[in-house]
């Protein structure tokens, strides 16, 4: 007898939109989002927040995976693979919130998002330790080592009240600088001349330019959590 295999999550009635200046949504769940060859080499991750924001491929192309995580498809960031989108400069303070798997602490630096070309505005990162931590020219903030597990992780970028969220709990308050990310966004990428690649997996990335409540936080880390089984 043929059975139909549903994903492990109970979706309530909440959706990211439903929350306000969202800039980009990328769901790798939502399979016509994905463009992706024969070999699941994706090309393009299309946003479904409206504001056409498509992700697309920067050198090394990703690869799609079939119910990676809670039956659900994910993107694999495996050493150099990347995408990227030219959207809109973003003005503090801004909020980004992931379903995300950082590898294994090996002792390298990983950039897990990036801001800009040249100097590189605002970085989301792992340090040589592995810690979550939110970077630019002029701050830095950094959480407990975070790798090799998938996590709910939510980034506030606000100068020097930048926070570092964790399955909706605080991990650091601190300053990661006053400037602005720019209108180059990248996902995982190599972020200067020492190969700091992500190589991370991601379900889901939505992006708001604010700081959301604690009910608004709640209900999206409720969502990225009951969703992707965090």
């Amino acid at each position: 007898e043929n059975q139909v295999t549903t994903p492990t999550w109970t979706r309530d009635n909440f959706i990211p939109t439903e929350i306000s200046d969202m800039k980009g949504w990328w769901d790798a769940s939502d399979s016509t989002t994905i463009t992706k060859n024969g070999s699941d080499i994706v090309s393009q991750w299309n946003d479904k927040s409206g504001n056409g924001y498509n992700m697309v491929t920067n050198g090394g192309d990703p690869l799609w995976t079939s119910a990676g995580k809670n039956g659900l498809d994910i993107i694999d960031f495996a050493g150099s693979k990347s995408l990227k989108v030219t959207a809109e400069v973003l003005t503090q303070p801004t909020t980004y919130c992931l379903a995300c798997l950082i590898p294994v602490d090996d002792g390298n630096s990983r950039v897990i998002f990036r801001f800009g070309v040249g100097t590189y505005t605002k970085y989301i990162k792992t340090s040589t330790a592995g810690q979550l931590s939110l970077e630019s020219a002029s701050g830095n903030s950094a959480t407990p080592n975070v790798s090799n597990t998938w996590q709910s992780q939510t980034l506030i970028v606000n100068g020097t009240s930048s926070e570092i969220k964790l399955n909706n709990v605080s991990q650091v308050i601190g300053n990661s600088g006053t400037d602005n990310p720019s209108n180059v966004w990248y996902l995982q990428v190599n972020a200067t001349n020492n190969n700091q690649y992500g190589d991370s997996k991601i379900g889901e990335l939505i992006v708001y330019e604010k700081i959301l409540s604690a009910t608004e936080l709640a209900e999206v880390n409720t969502y990225l959590v009951n969703k992707w089984g965090l």
